[in-house]
Order: structure tokens, then sequence, then C-alpha cells
């Protein structure tokens, strides 16, 4: 994939899941074109891509248009991403070697260290963010398999995942960071029911703040007269 069409699919993207580009919305390939200063080729081998990866529909003599991102939608996307989870976690446990567990527990402590400050100035929803993703995107791609690392990366949208953090509970950072904890000591004794247990209810969690957040922001869509 060129530099061009990266950057036409990841523009995008990013306009269909901040609400730029609303579901049902048309997208005309000239228009995106003009506003990326890119030719029309690359814009029309990104949105062929995001059809693929179900962001858009073509419609009878309607052309492309952005998809409906439906509650039920969420909701598969976070079971699919759980049992995902679930195996990485038996796979990691049962074929980390010891560089594995010694980078993942590094990482896992420093999301550790900055979400106990989750209750202080300074504290950033984002950042916390970005190292929980990359957390579980270091353990994915050393858990072995790389079909299930590709699947799972593939079904990570930042600015959807980020937004189900944007009103986590106090008690749900503390869990959160508790599972940091406990995942790489499970990792450690190569516990592979556990460390696949703690996985799947970590993602089982996180698919329940997307659907609240997918709720709060068609909640917050102003509704047409």
């Amino acid at each position: 994939m060129s530099q061009a069409i990266i950057v036409a699919y990841e523009a995008i993207q990013e306009g269909i899941l901040t609400g730029r580009f609303p579901p049902g919305m048309r997208l005309v390939e000239r228009d995106l074109a003009t506003a990326l200063g890119i030719s029309r080729t690359p814009v029309r081998e990104a949105l062929r891509q995001l059809e693929a990866d179900g962001f858009v529909q073509h419609r009878h003599n309607a052309g492309v248009a952005v998809s409906l991102l439906t509650e039920r939608a969420m909701s598969d996307l976070g079971d699919l991403r759980a049992h995902l989870a679930s195996m990485a976690g038996r796979l990691a446990a049962r074929r980390l070697d010891t560089a594995g567990r010694d980078a993942v527990r590094a990482r896992c402590a420093q999301v550790s260290h900055y979400l106990a400050r989750h209750a202080e100035p300074g504290f950033e929803v984002p950042q916390a963010f970005r190292l929980v993703r990359d957390a579980h995107a270091l353990l994915f791609d050393l858990c072995g398999n790389d079909w299930l690392a590709a699947a799972f990366h593939r079904t990570t949208f930042g600015m959807v995942m980020q937004a189900s953090y944007m009103d986590a509970t106090i008690g749900e950072w503390a869990a959160i960071a508790q599972y940091f904890t406990a995942l790489p000591a499970a990792l450690e004794d190569g516990d592979e029911l556990l460390t696949a247990s703690l996985m799947e209810a970590y993602f089982r969690g996180a698919r329940r703040r997307l659907i609240r957040a997918h709720r709060r922001g068609r909640d917050a869509t102003p509704k047409a007269d």
C-alpha cells in the first residue's frame, strides 16, 4: 500500500470515527482528493480498503457512503476482541520466553505506574489509552501467532477505543491498573487459563465501555428536523 493510500485511508477513517463524516454521508472522491491535496487514485483505493474494513459501503447508483456503526456492530467488535484476547493470553503464557516476559512486565509496569495517578492533576486519558493500547499490542505481537496479532491490530480503531476511556470511573481506572499488575504475574507463572481469563475479562469490560461511549455519542448527535 503506497504512502498516499495510507494517508487517504487514515484521514477518511478519522473523519468517520470522529463524526466529521456521519453515518450515511456520501463520500465523493473528487472532494476528498481536493481536501487532502492528492490525486483521486489513492482516494479510490483507500475507499476500497475502507469498504473491506466495513467503514463505508457502495450504494446502488449513489456512490460511496459512510456505513452505519450500530450498537450491534460495536457489541460484535467488542466480542471479537475479547475472544482474540483470550487466545492471545493462552498462547503468550505458553510461548513467551524470558526476554518476552521481561518486555511485557516492563510495559505493564509503565501502564500501572501511570494509571496510579488517575485522580491526580495532569493525568491525561489519551496518554493512558496509548499506554494500554501499546502494552496489549506488544503482547499480541509476542504471542507467537502472526495471524492473531494482525486480526487484533486490524480491529484496533484508535478514536473509537480512546472514546471508551473518556468517562471511565475511578473504580474502572483502579481495576485497569490492577489488571496490569496481575497480568505479568500470570505470564510469569505460565498459567494459560488465568492469563486467558484475565485478558478476556479485561476486554469484556472494554466492550461495556465501548457500548457506553457509543450510546453517549449517539444521544449527543443532533436530530434532524
